[in-house]
């Protein structure tokens, strides 16, 4: 009881800043500040919606920009999609380590993360180390929700969440120091080289936590302190050798090391995690990619992606080894037509914006190798697959009327043939109101890790996860830098794939199929700005997750979720506040529903003072009401903590 009137004190103390801050900034009287020296660190922007692009149109999008990125000073990815429309976000432990993800209830072992187009592996099964992508490194963010997942390799039947690496379109520098609770300490530097016949970024990173959390929830008895260490390095590049020709491509490369527990007895006689003084898990990643673009004439241009990536995984828990090593060989070709283009209708006439109809094809092949370092002969625990694809997809342009609709044709060598296909629809029925549909089915076969990788998530026999949904959503925007969305969304799932509690395996977790799931709900997001100073806006997510089986509520998936927040610019110094409560519903944490984890607010602070227009100061409050609800069973929680930082940027 206590804690419920804790929690309900702090989101009371939101909400009144909130407000607060809203009646301060909102003065007819209060003197106009241009936009472009604003800094309002607001975390979540709408893609632009449109007829010049009938995918975002028809589709649920959220893009975190690169402006949107560097203003708001988040760390890493664990803070920045925590709270956004669709996306399920759990830490295990202090945070710099795994966090289970899912987008619209549904996880996946690799695809469910892109980066630069191509698929990235987690670690376990579901579970991403969203601590190790440094925010300073990438240049977008976009969460695409639904199943039209299919063209962007068909991995997650929610969504995708795609990650681009960083791309200075201007010579410079820049340098970002932070520091702050459990022994902090972050640094990353860039740098970016721009000319006519092309450009190159590259980023450098580095986290330390000295004196972090334990892994182990401290309540059940664990105060051992868990460190963590994480470097990066990335490089991106962009030519244009020759006329209507351009060649870019990226390279990444990242390694952290976690201290971390394992499994044994808790002081309730039940199984969970408790400190292990020498265990620990080291992460490697490495993405290389490369395309080359031809404009073969007006109407068509040709395209192939080649990419490679890596991941290894290395643990040890109660002084035994464990270890997964994960690789992909992608080769990607894609041909874009434009079939017709009608004459435009009058600018800024969403009405009469003319008509066109374009045309992609292309095919796909992906040769996939995973494997156990306790693979042996009489003890098979590895895998190969080769995968062809062939692909189509039309787009269309009509007046107010735009849509897209494709197929995708996968081949497993192991598992067959099985074709997708998706498709959308937007009718701007006024300038500021979009009305928009769409819906697909998709297919994924279990990932090695998710089969092979015992004791920690492995569990041969799996069967493919299939689905079929659909969404309905509005768009209204109706004045400039102001947006409303609602999208209601309804998906059915054949032997869905999650990560499970399993107290009687050594590793406390695995991977099983689900015969039967449906997952509906919707969600809203919206942003308003009070004059020249001050944004306010919301996101909120409903979903509804039930075991038809055995009617229960699926695994980790919370009904509730949502984020309130205020960004407010001072009117006589170069000072920016920015105040925000985050809401995470209570759910269950085992498929018996016996684990009920309640609901936790977290409510964050952050204060940023411009020195000068390369020079800027911040200091950053994260939990600062201290909840410690664990997200998952016997994990500890960070809790109040206090960052400073400073980030320089160089000519």
């Amino acid at each position: 009881m206590h804690r419920f009137h804790r929690r309900r004190a702090a989101l009371g103390l939101a909400l009144g800043l909130l407000a607060l801050a809203t009646r301060r900034g909102s003065g007819q009287d209060d003197p106009v500040i241009p936009e472009s020296e604003l800094i309002l660190p607001t975390l979540t922007v709408t893609a632009p919606r449109g007829p010049s692009d009938p995918v975002p149109a028809a589709s649920s999008v959220t893009v975190v920009e690169r402006a949107t990125l560097e203003s708001s000073q988040q760390r890493n990815l664990n803070r920045v999609l925590r709270g956004l429309p669709g996306v399920n976000l759990h830490r295990a432990g202090s945070g710099t380590t795994l966090s289970s993800v899912s987008v619209r209830g549904v996880q996946s072992g690799q695809g469910q993360f892109t980066l630069d187009g191509i698929p990235l592996y987690s670690g376990v099964s579901g579970a991403f180390n969203l601590s190790a992508w440094p925010a300073d490194a990438l240049e977008r963010i976009e969460v695409v929700r639904g199943v039209t997942a299919p063209r962007y390799g068909g991995r997650g039947a929610g969504g995708v969440i795609r990650l681009f690496t960083r791309d200075e379109r201007e010579s410079g520098g820049f340098v970002h120091l932070e520091g702050g609770s459990y022994g902090a300490l972050s640094s990353s530097i860039g740098a970016g080289a721009a000319g006519d016949a092309g450009r190159l970024t590259v980023t450098a990173n580095d986290d330390e936590v000295f004196d972090g959390i334990s892994h182990a929830d401290q309540e059940n008895g664990n105060p051992e302190r868990d460190g963590y260490h994480g470097r990066l390095g990335a490089a991106r590049f962009a030519l244009a050798p020759a006329h209507r020709f351009t060649l870019d491509g990226s390279l990444l490369y990242k390694r952290s090391r976690a201290e971390i527990d394992g499994p044994g007895t808790l002081p309730d006689g039940r199984p969970g995690l408790r400190d292990d003084l020498t265990a620990f898990g080291i992460e490697e990643t490495w993405v290389a990619q490369t395309q080359p673009s031809v404009a073969l004439n007006r109407r068509w241009n040709s395209s192939l992606q080649l990419g490679f990536t890596r991941n290894r995984v290395a643990t040890r828990v109660r002084d035994t080894p464990f270890g997964f090593d994960n690789r992909l060989l992608l080769a990607r070709w894609t041909n874009d037509h434009l079939l017709y283009e009608g004459a435009p209708g009058p600018t800024g006439d969403r009405a009469t914006t003319g008509s066109a109809v374009s045309f992609r094809w292309g095919g796909e092949v992906q040769q996939e190798e995973g494997g156990n370092q306790f693979d042996r002969p009489g003890l098979p625990l590895h895998g190969a697959r080769t995968i062809y694809t062939g692909l189509t997809e039309s787009q269309a342009w009509l007046g107010r009327m735009s849509g897209f609709a494709g197929v995708r044709v996968d081949h497993y060598d192991d598992l067959g043939m099985h074709p997708t296909a998706y498709g959308g629809l937007a009718y701007a029925a006024t300038n500021a109101l979009t009305v928009r549909a769409s819906g697909g089915n998709t297919y994924r076969a279990p990932a090695f890790h998710e089969l092979f990788f015992i004791p920690f998530s492995g569990q041969p026999g799996l069967e493919p996860e299939r689905s079929v949904g659909a969404d309905l959503g509005i768009d209204w925007s109706p004045r400039p830098a102001s947006h409303l969305s609602l999208t209601g969304y309804y998906s059915r799932l054949d032997d869905l794939i999650q990560l499970t509690f399993a107290p009687e395996l050594p590793g406390l977790f695995v991977s099983e199929n689900i015969a039967e799931a449906r997952i509906w709900g919707f969600e809203v997001e919206g942003e308003y700005r009070w004059g020249s100073s001050i944004d306010s806006g919301f996101e909120y997510t409903y979903a509804n997750s039930t075991d038809l089986v055995h009617d229960r509520e699926l695994r980790k998936r919370p009904r509730h979720q949502g984020r309130i927040y205020t960004d407010w610019q001072t009117m006589h110094a170069p000072l920016s506040v920015f105040i925000e409560a985050v809401y995470r519903g209570r759910h269950f944490d085992d498929d018996a529903n016996q684990l009920l984890l309640e609901d936790a607010v977290y409510l964050n602070a952050q204060a940023s003072y411009r020195v000068n227009q390369n020079v800027l100061f911040y200091v950053r409050g994260e939990n600062l009401n201290d909840d410690r609800t664990p997200e998952t069973f016997s994990f500890g929680v960070p809790g109040a903590a206090v960052f400073g930082g400073v980030r320089v940027e160089l000519p």
